[in-house]
């Protein structure tokens, strides 16, 4: 199952109202690429780049290839391409609460698409702004460990 056109201005559409401010500190922000993955299937991918520190935040939108599952993430990630985080393990490793870090996660909101998209952008933006945005534009990147989940 792929995104629709609908989905994919909505995503676009949502990243813009949260992030397209950016663009005034010197930000890029891109359209959306679509990309299929065997791994975790149809992404919607949006950059927002800071081109002076070689730093930026992937934000993708996920659907199974069965469309039973969708995720929305948001990767951090410098240039040397170590050190890359996505917030949601960010927030865990500095210890938020887990109804916060919930608020990053899509399936665990309620309404539909368009609104949960919103929620977890809403989200996001508030901790990049509280905790990553000096990262971002260069400042000292946070050491965060990778989170290996089930696979340790």
């Amino acid at each position: 199952m792929t995104f629709s056109i609908d989905e994919e201005t909505m995503f676009h559409g949502a990243v813009l109202k949260y992030f397209g401010d950016l663009a005034n500190r010197g930000f890029i922000i891109s359209s959306v690429q679509r990309k299929d993955r065997d791994v975790t299937g149809e992404e919607l991918v949006v950059d927002v780049e800071f081109p002076d520190s070689g730093r930026g935040a992937n934000i993708a939108l996920l659907r199974t290839p069965d469309g039973a599952r969708q995720a929305l993430t948001t990767f951090m990630h410098r240039e040397d391409e170590f050190g890359g985080f996505t917030v949601r393990t960010f927030l865990k490793f500095r210890g938020a609460p887990s109804e916060v870090s919930e608020q990053l996660h899509l399936s665990a909101l309620p309404g539909d698409l368009s609104d949960c998209v919103e929620a977890v952008l809403k989200s996001t933006r508030e901790v990049i702004d509280r905790d990553l945005l000096p990262a971002l534009i260069g400042g000292a990147w946070p050491a965060v460990p990778i989170d290996w989940g089930d696979y340790k």
